[in-house]
């Protein structure tokens, strides 16, 4: 008889729904130290995680979940199996869009509820100061009335500050359907290497969570229904004008 078992190979979350860990109710998610073995008795690879049924008991009074295939190990009669591909093993692709980075949960009081409207794009932003500290500290103050679903800082750290499933206060006008990303920089600096390649591998991901093409990525100046007189993302991109903006977008994101 032939007998599968999961067992991970790092501190993981189990999921009930194929979604960042941070948008997920606590009742939705349960953490599984490494080195723990689960019978199981069915699974499905669904991009970068593996959907599984458990076999002899449940968790939290439910039987499937879901798991990174990063963080677990797929055993057939106790040997492993080399079935599961990492995203960063497939390469390019839906898969590489699929590629969650590495994301340091920092969160903001400064958000409000999107009232049922969906996401639908994304907008860059650029700091004007160059201390990530200085911006994560800013965010925290709740007199600031400000902050961003995520910080990119300049040696490529991610900073979650606001669910996804929130609206954060980035861009006035325009936040009910958007994700703002913040870049630290001044407002000469273009994006430093490891910050371009963290933001790259982030809006690839956000883009293939919420289904948000190419032409729905814009910076702060250029989305359309913006309300504040701002020259923002400055010169991320290159120079300050939309047609640099969308010369990166079309060479990294599509």
């Amino acid at each position: 008889m032939t007998e599968h078992t999961l067992k991970t190979i790092r501190d993981t979350f189990f999921k009930q729904r194929l979604v960042l860990d941070t948008n997920l109710l606590d009742s939705e998610k349960h953490m599984i130290q490494a080195d723990t073995t689960f019978p199981i008795q069915g699974y499905l690879q669904v991009v970068d995680h593996l959907r599984f049924t458990l076999k002899e008991r449940s968790i939290a009074n439910c039987n499937t979940w879901y798991a990174c295939v990063d963080d677990i190990q797929l055993l057939r009669n106790g040997q492993v199996l080399h079935d599961l591909q990492s995203s960063a093993q497939k390469g390019h692709g839906t898969s590489e869009l699929c590629r969650r980075p590495p994301i340091i949960w920092d969160p903001s009081p400064n958000f409000s509820s999107r009232n049922g409207t969906p996401i639908r794009r994304i907008i860059l932003h650029c700091t004007t100061i160059d201390l990530v500290t200085s911006v994560l500290n800013w965010f925290h103050h709740p007199e600031s009335h400000v902050s961003a679903h995520y910080v990119v800082a300049r040696d490529g750290k991610i900073y979650h500050m606001v669910r996804d499933a929130d609206k954060a206060w980035h861009a006035y006008g325009e936040n009910a359907d958007s994700i703002g990303i913040e870049h630290v920089a001044n407002v000469h600096e273009h994006l430093s290497p490891p910050q371009e390649q963290a933001a790259i591998t982030l809006i690839k991901w956000l883009m293939s969570e919420y289904k948000i093409p190419p032409y729905a990525i814009t910076g702060h100046r250029f989305s359309p229904s913006h309300q504040e007189d701002t020259t923002c993302p400055h010169h991320l991109f290159g120079d300050e004008t939309e047609a640099a903006l969308r010369a990166w977008v079309t060479k990294n994101l599509s």
